[in-house]
């Protein structure tokens, strides 16, 4: 069912972009999307935790530049209700039945954080239908020898999932969570108040539960996994990562600031890594 469409406008890099944000319904859930490019190589990008569709199309702008990119907001973000996403495959299912609602037959994934952990349960669904599709994980939370979300950074997941929704909306609706950023030397974009504003913070239990279930890293999906060094919110296992870890179809890429937060430089170098990966790729 289409509900309609609007123009989107968000400051990205100092300009105003103009995309079209897409709303329908499909088995009577909800779903908000932007379709960005006319590119005939096709991407789905997927978002962070307390983040967006606009942030994601910001944030991924020289993708958007060189692919048609399909971004929809995730449940618990943005409005989407947590109905019915109790474990990652409601996540991924949710996610796979917008993309064959549209009609998207070869395409890539690219997920930020625990979008990566999305994207790569998507693509394995896929795979169990025999399409095989290319997939980025940046900056993803993983199986623990390779992964994982830092000790401060859960802390404050747990106390923001247990507080009541209406007191969660006010404290991150007013200035505490600036100062909070600033206490921590984390420069959150301004651009990223207003989702963290409308998070469903009800959505911590189920992420918190995906992460402590036991992950893989899927065997038939050909994946980039891609890691910024001094990263604030995720740490890593350098030894696992540059040692033999003989995991198949899995490239790594550890990124000087190429993170949570981190530097333009070290983002954008990031992106000059996926963009190579998908290059080579068949989509």
């Amino acid at each position: 069912m289409f509900l309609g469409q609007k123009l989107f406008i968000r400051p990205l890099a100092g300009l105003n972009t103009i995309m079209k944000e897409h709303v329908l319904k499909i088995k009577g859930k909800r779903y908000q999307f932007l379709r960005v490019g006319t590119k005939k190589r096709r991407l789905v990008l997927l978002h962070g935790l307390a983040a967006d569709k606009g942030v994601m199309a910001g944030f991924c702008r020289p993708l958007t530049e060189r692919y048609s990119c399909l971004i929809p907001d995730l449940p618990g973000h943005n409005g989407i209700e947590m109905k019915g996403i109790d474990c990652l495959d409601s996540y991924a299912f949710y996610v796979k039945e917008l993309i064959d609602k549209l009609g998207w037959k070869e395409f890539g994934i690219v997920g930020f954080s625990f979008g990566g952990v999305v994207g790569l349960r998507v693509a394995e669904l896929y795979s169990k239908k025999g399409k095989i599709i290319p997939t980025v994980l940046w900056a993803s939370p993983l199986p623990k020898e390779i992964s994982r979300i830092l000790f401060p950074i859960r802390v404050i997941f747990h106390l923001s999932g247990a507080l009541p929704k209406e007191l969660h909306k006010k404290i991150s609706s007013s200035k505490i969570i600036e100062k909070g950023s600033k206490l921590m030397k984390i420069d959150l974009p301004e651009a990223e108040l207003g989702p963290i504003a409308r998070f469903d913070n009800s959505c911590i239990k189920v992420v918190d539960k995906i992460m402590k279930a036991e992950a893989r890293l899927a065997d038939e999906v050909p994946k980039l996994v891609v890691y910024g060094t001094n990263d604030r919110f995720v740490g890593i296992n350098l030894d696992f990562i540059l040692g033999d870890h003989n995991i198949k179809n899995t490239a790594f890429r550890i990124v000087e600031n190429g993170g949570h937060f981190g530097t333009k430089a070290g983002q954008g170098e990031a992106i000059r890594e996926i963009i190579e990966f998908l290059r080579f790729s068949e989509f």
